[in-house]
């Protein structure tokens, strides 16, 4: 952002997303095998919330603000309208499965994050990066990774098409059709 903001001559927008997840998403996966499983892992003791957004909502949204004249020289959040829960998530995921709620595991932080160095240290030594890295276990200890589209709905009107429901429901669908779950 900071090499497109220093660029003068020409028209430019920056859109942010959060947590991107829809089919063929590798980087979400191994959440969804854990719900398979029947296991729910939640980061820490506290209430954390998150938002995120489907594919098809960003793809859309990236669209709207190149073609948007009301853009030019802006920042936007793409996004879930809602902030969610994990906890909300795994039962989603779950319902789509058509499985039991998961057993709800909760993770302290400090296991985290040795977790995701151990992770990371390992990852060195394997062709692709690990899911959990200590960057990652940073993230995930936060107790909010919500951001706001008011801006983007006031600029370019977008707004969230696709629910979570029907998002995490296309997405396990997918994962089983390609047989990643």
């Amino acid at each position: 952002e900071d090499e497109v903001l220093s660029m003068q001559d020409i028209p430019w927008t920056i859109v942010r997303p959060p947590a991107v997840y829809g089919p063929r998403d590798s980087a979400i996966l191994t959440f969804f095998q854990s719900v398979d499983k029947g296991v729910l892992p939640l980061i820490g003791f506290d209430k954390k919330l998150v938002s995120l957004v489907h594919v098809r909502d960003l793809a859309r949204g990236i669209v709207e603000a190149a073609l948007s004249e009301h853009t030019v020289g802006n920042d936007y959040f793409v996004s879930s309208d809602e902030f969610y829960t994990w906890s909300q998530i795994g039962d989603v995921t779950a319902k789509a499965m058509q499985k039991k709620r998961p057993l709800k595991i909760r993770v302290p932080h400090p296991v985290v994050m040795v977790l995701a160095g151990v992770s990371q240290f390992f990852g060195k030594f394997q062709s692709k990066p690990p899911v959990l890295d200590f960057e990652k276990g940073r993230d995930i200890v936060q107790p909010y990774w919500t951001c706001s589209t008011e801006k983007a709905r006031e600029d370019f009107g977008y707004t969230q098409q696709v629910s979570l429901e029907e998002g995490i429901t296309e997405t396990v669908n997918w994962y089983k059709e390609h047989g990643w779950l």
